[in-house]
């Protein structure tokens, strides 16, 4: 795949996805939805801290997913607790951060890679 149709998967699937749970969490009553919602971002969340922990993380994504992985769990504490105003706060939290990464790192070049030094 182009480098268009992978910015355009993440864009559609990625940031979309995140705005779908925030507008299942506020339009939901039901705790069980919302502590079932939790416990997939604890996984979520451990399978983040795995990549970047245990593998080696790219350049690219150093700190990100730690970053990610914090929110996740932020959030599936209180999902859990079933404390839906702080739910959607954090996921608007994460949206806003997926978004300004992806803004970063697409359209701004040169902020999360960088060049390798090549000798004269």
């Amino acid at each position: 795949m182009n480098i268009i149709a992978w910015r355009t998967i993440y864009l559609f699937c990625c940031i979309g996805s995140r705005c779908g749970i925030i507008i299942f969490i506020v339009k939901t009553n039901n705790p069980m939805d919302l502590y079932c919602t939790g416990v997939f971002y604890i996984f979520v969340a451990s399978k983040f801290i795995f990549l970047d922990f245990l593998q080696r993380p790219s350049i690219e994504s150093v700190g990100l997913r730690f970053a990610h992985s914090v929110i996740y769990l932020l959030f599936a504490y209180y999902a859990m607790k079933y404390n839906t105003d702080y739910c959607w706060k954090i996921l608007v939290a994460d949206l806003v951060f997926g978004t300004c990464v992806y803004i970063g790192s697409n359209l701004i070049p040169n902020i999360f890679i960088r060049q390798p030094i090549l000798p004269k």
